[in-house]
């Protein structure tokens, strides 16, 4: 908001980043690409913006996507899944502004289908069906969608197949008549205007999450826990720079060390009195035992004196 040019010179700047790594830069285009697409559905590059404007932009997008830069025929100038994901799901979204080769667009994706990634093939059926509501009685743009309908449809990918019968039941080509409620609200249901993604960082967040802040635990774990604190936000008016220093505390008194020092020692004092008491203890019944030794022998004693006087009287007589 503070800088109203800046998403129009970000889009330029990425759009002649894109063409210049188009063919080797795949991971920088995607990244590129998918930016481009979110600063348009946010409203970058409208049609009263000086410069650059949003269709330039979609065709732009759509040269690179559908004109080879090679001379082979099956060289891409725009390659990798996300950036032609990225691309096709613009056609579809801004059709006004390649209107007039919309049809041509599906035609020419169409013809290599088979060739392309799951999440292209899946944006591609959805911009066959977007074309063929925007003109429902076109004859070309209904046999358009039919035929990648029947592409998608015999698709090894399980997802893809689920999505063309979907759309074929939700377009009434099943021939259920139990369906024809459904068809009738098709179009408001697949060409309602998407609501453009959010970012964590700013005042709204993405669809279904809360607004935390980046680098939180409370964002890692997708809640808010105990002793969270919000950032507000920045004021309009700076405030005084003092708010900006940190309070000091008071300094503890010298005692405390002292206390801390004294309270060590006297539990190192019970400790020695512990071990002291316990080892006089073990001293005590030891003696005890030796003392028990010393009456067993003299009872072993008496008793060999006493066998030793019957042994005399025996002989006496």
């Amino acid at each position: 908001d503070a800088h109203p040019d800046a998403p129009r010179n970000v889009c330029a700047g990425l759009l002649a980043l894109v063409a210049a790594r188009s063919h080797t830069q795949l991971h920088i285009v995607s990244t590129c690409l998918v930016v481009v697409r979110q600063l348009l559905q946010q409203g970058a590059c409208d049609a009263a913006d000086e410069g650059v404007d949003r269709e330039d932009v979609v065709r732009r997008l759509a040269r690179l996507l559908l004109h080879p830069l090679y001379k082979p025929k099956d060289a891409k100038a725009l390659r990798g899944a996300v950036a032609r994901a990225n691309v096709v799901w613009l056609l579809g979204e801004f059709r006004e502004a390649v209107r007039d080769i919309l049809p041509d667009a599906v035609r020419l994706l169409a013809t290599d289908f088979a060739n392309e990634d799951v999440e292209v093939k899946q944006q591609i059926l959805n911009l066959a069906v977007k074309v063929s509501l925007d003109d429902p009685a076109d004859e070309t743009r209904s046999k358009l969608l039919r035929y990648v309908l029947e592409l998608a449809r015999f698709d090894l990918n399980h997802d893809l197949r689920d999505r063309a019968r979907y759309v074929a039941a939700l377009l009434g080509l099943t021939g259920d008549p139990a369906l024809a409620d459904l068809k009738r609200k098709a179009p408001a249901l697949i060409l309602a205007e998407k609501r453009p993604p959010l970012t964590l960082t700013g005042p709204v967040a993405l669809d279904g999450l809360t607004n935390l802040h980046v680098g939180s635990l409370s964002l890692m774990v997708g809640h808010q826990v105990d002793g969270y604190l919000h950032l507000p936000d920045w004021p309009d008016v700076p405030p005084d720079a003092a708010v900006r220093d940190v309070p000091r505390s008071a300094p503890q008194p010298a005692t405390t060390f002292g206390a801390a020092t004294g309270a060590a020692e006297a539990v190192e004092d019970d400790v020695r009195d512990f071990y002291r008491n316990a080892d006089a203890d073990d001293e005590d019944e030891e003696e005890d035992d030796d003392e028990e030794d010393d009456d067993d022998e003299e009872d072993d004693d008496d008793e060999e004196d006493d066998d030793d006087d019957d042994d005399d009287d025996e002989e006496d007589d």
